[in-house]
């Protein structure tokens, strides 16, 4: 990585867009024609790559011990991380039980992938938006009893979790009942978030929760163990692999 991509990194509104991501791909690897369409756990490997060949084989972490809020520096390594990285499961699906005629439920396999780098930038600005969105409306104490506060914010969050299952149902590659076989067409995205907000709560939970765990939980390890130098306190931590904080 050269002094102008980490120029490029410290560009709030490029990070935002994640014009950012694909500068720094376009010149540490070229080789990836669409970064916007590689999948998060892919995209974390090669920012941890990328670290890797800049600055070598350990990064520097600031944490904060939850025991006695002692802060120190703690020395991570990127090589421990990439060779205990996490493989997505082989077509992982959620079991959806689809309410049917006379009360006989339709049982339909739902088909996910984790989030494209575009898409986990949109799920990063959403979740931004939404923190904004309580900062300001109640950022004096006054406000948390005012009834048209709580009712703006309310509306905020319903818009922002509409936006997150959209997002949630481009992740859908195939959907099949598991009865006569079928797959149903996947292409038209509305369609598809129409009959996901048309589930049971429960049931669409279901599709939610494996696309954020599939975001959450493979690719590289993201888990280190901490021991405080002042008590020594052990604990876990995760490990944000994003540009903005991991070339921070």
């Amino acid at each position: 990585m050269t002094a102008a991509d980490q120029i490029t990194l410290s560009n709030p509104e490029s990070l935002i867009s994640g014009d950012a991501t694909v500068k720094i791909f376009e010149s540490c690897a070229p080789s990836v024609m669409y970064p916007n369409t590689l999948l998060g756990p892919d995209v974390e490997a090669i920012y941890a790559a990328i670290r890797l060949a800049t600055f070598g084989e350990n990064t520097d972490l600031d944490l904060t011990c939850p025991e006695c809020g002692h802060q120190h520096n703690f020395e991570m390594p990127i090589r421990y991380s990439l060779d205990n990285m996490k493989f997505l499961p082989e077509n992982p699906k959620a079991v959806i039980n689809v309410p049917g005629e006379n009360g006989v439920d339709q049982i339909t396999d739902v088909y996910v992938r984790p989030y494209t780098m575009n898409e986990a930038t949109q799920d990063a600005n959403i979740n931004f938006r939404e923190a904004k969105t309580a900062q300001i409306l109640f950022a004096n104490d006054e406000n948390l009893d005012d009834p048209t506060k709580k009712s703006e914010f309310f509306n905020a969050i319903q818009d922002i979790a509409r936006e997150l299952v959209k997002l949630v149902s481009k992740c859908v590659v195939k959907i099949v009942d598991t009865e006569t076989g079928d797959e149903f067409d996947v292409d038209d995205v509305d369609a598809i978030h129409a009959w996901i907000n048309d589930l049971p709560a429960k049931e669409a939970e279901k599709i939610t929760s494996l696309v954020n765990s599939l975001n959450r939980d493979f690719g590289i390890k993201k888990n280190i163990e901490a021991t405080c130098e002042k008590c020594n306190h052990e604990w876990s931590t995760n490990i944000n692999f994003d540009p903005a904080g991991f070339f921070g």
